[in-house]
């Protein structure tokens, strides 16, 4: 790929850098938007509807889905719950729109929804529970104008959020139970940031919280469940780092975690648990390796997953329970691929999926549940489509 190549989105141009100049440049980024008067850093593709971090699923079997960029297609796995070994899906990888960025999973586990960044759609696929294959619902792809980034789901699968990079705005639709069918949610889209990147829900679904690049801001908005609008919560939004990119919330819904791809650190707030608002710990920000992309918890809420693109590899933390605090692991950071940048972690919190976009491969790691070292799996990595830049697993 070639820094010279364009994709005309608009008003905005989404260039693509070349695999050396994203790993080894600073200020570089695996995808940006460049505005036509100043270049202008935006985001990573999304997580898997918990800030890149993996959320309760329900499917039949295990699989793992990948977007995978360039080739705006969904590279399909199975997954083997005992060795964590990736096999490809018949008829994977699936067409979902120009420039697929970002992957999710419904808690049932039963829909894949895919926001496609140059086609401005949202894709929505019935997971077939046997196979792993993917059949679109009726209707898909959805639309959802202003080059949607970031796409996740509530914990009841009802509601699903996209961030909207190039208008700075989060649309919210409603979930037919039935068909998987979107619906615009009143009042949406909803303005935040300038370029929203990722997103992330409390485990409660009443707080949703957008990183914004540009603006160097978290964006915190309390979520209507029944109806999905949002109302920004007092004070945001919360100052965060340089150029913030991914961003989690703990199980317990007391901190969020801010990937500073652009400052080398993760940010730690702690949440106010009657109005939503951010507060930075004492020893925020937590430094990381070279252009940390994203940021997971585990699902015991002890351990956060930070991949550095820049470095190719993994910063692995344990979590304070009381303060939120960070402390690198022993043997921190983990050699990981190329550019990596989104992390999923199993239900089981025993073994960590990496996207290496530079590498074109997802790598496999068995957690140490006393230590939180990380150990390739045999086989790993595994081959996807082109440019994998967001992953999310089902239930395993």
């Amino acid at each position: 790929m070639k820094m010279s190549e364009l994709m005309a989105i608009g008003t905005h141009s989404v260039k693509r850098v070349s695999a050396i100049a994203r790993g080894r440049t600073a200020s570089a980024r695996r995808l940006f938007i460049a505005a036509p008067i100043a270049l202008a850093l935006a985001a990573c593709g999304g997580g898997d509807g918990n800030g890149g971090g993996s959320s309760a699923q329900t499917s039949a079997a295990p699989f793992a889905y990948v977007a995978d960029y360039t080739n705006g297609v969904i590279s399909a796995f199975r997954v083997n719950a005992t060795t964590g070994a990736m096999t490809a899906v018949s008829g994977s990888p699936f067409a979902s729109g120009a420039h697929t960025y970002s992957v999710a999973v419904n808690p049932a586990g039963t829909l894949v929804f895919a926001a496609n960044l140059q086609a401005n759609t949202v894709s929505v696929f019935k997971i077939n529970a046997s196979t792993g294959a993917l059949t679109p619902v009726s209707g898909s792809p959805f639309a959802s104008p202003n080059n949607p980034q970031a796409v996740t789901v509530n914990p009841a699968g009802t509601l699903a959020f996209v961030t909207n990079t190039s208008s700075g705005t989060l649309s919210v639709f409603k979930i037919d139970p039935s068909t998987g069918a979107l619906t615009a949610a009143t009042g949406s889209p909803y303005t935040v940031g300038t370029y929203p990147d990722y997103l992330a829900l409390n485990a409660a679904g009443t707080l949703v919280f957008a990183t914004n690049e540009q603006s160097n801001n978290v964006s915190v908005l309390s979520i209507n469940s029944s109806t999905g609008e949002l109302t920004p919560v007092t004070g945001s939004p919360f100052a965060a780092g340089s150029i913030p990119s991914g961003v989690a919330v703990n199980p317990a819904g007391t901190f969020a975690y801010v990937a500073n791809f652009g400052s080398s650190t993760v940010s730690v707030f702690s949440i106010d648990a009657n109005t939503g608002a951010l507060t930075e710990i004492t020893g925020s920000p937590f430094a990381t390796g070279s252009g940390p992309a994203t940021v997971t918890i585990n699902p015991a809420g002890t351990l956060a997953f930070v991949p550095n693109q820049n470095d190719g590899t993994v910063s692995v933390f344990s979590i304070d329970a009381n303060t939120g605090a960070l402390t690198a692991v022993s043997g921190s950071p983990f050699t990981s691929g190329d550019l990596p940048t989104a992390i999923a972690v199993n239900a089981s919190g025993t073994l960590a999926y990496v996207a290496n976009i530079g590498d074109n491969n997802v790598s496999v790691f068995s957690i140490n549940s006393t230590t939180g070292a990380l150990t390739p799996i045999s086989g790993s990595p595994f081959t996807t489509d082109t440019d994998p830049v967001s992953i999310a697993l089902t239930q395993f």
